[in-house]
C-alpha cells in the first residue's frame, strides 16, 4: 500500500516538473530514484533539442557530467548505461 502511494506521489511530482519546464530537477529526481535510464533519455533528447530547453541542457554538458557520475558509482548497469549513451554524445561533440 505504501509502495503504490509513494508512485502515486512520483507521478504527481513528475507531470508538475514537467508542466513548469523544470527538466533539471526531473532528472535529479530520476537520479535519486535509480532510474538512470529515464534521466539519461531525458538529457540526450533534450540535449539534442536545445529549442525546448534552458542553456544549462543544451549540448552535451549534462549528459556527459552525468555519465561521469554514473560511471563512479559503480552502479550494476553503468556501464552499458554509458556505452549506451555515449553515442549521441560522441556523434554531437566528437571533440
Amino acid at each position: 500500500m505504501l509502495q503504490r502511494a509513494v508512485l502515486t506521489v512520483l507521478c504527481v511530482v513528475q507531470a508538475i516538473l514537467r508542466s513548469r519546464n523544470k527538466f533539471l530537477e526531473l532528472v535529479q529526481l530520476y537520479r535519486s530514484r535509480g532510474a538512470h535510464r529515464k534521466a539519461l533519455e531525458m538529457l540526450a533528447t533534450l540535449g539534442q533539442t536545445s529549442a525546448l530547453t534552458s542553456d544549462a541542457l543544451a549540448g552535451t554538458t549534462e549528459s556527459v557530467k552525468y555519465l561521469q557520475q554514473l560511471s563512479e558509482s559503480h552502479h550494476p548497469q553503468a556501464m552499458p548505461l554509458v556505452l549506451e549513451f555515449s553515442k549521441w554524445i560522441l556523434r554531437t561533440d566528437p571533440d
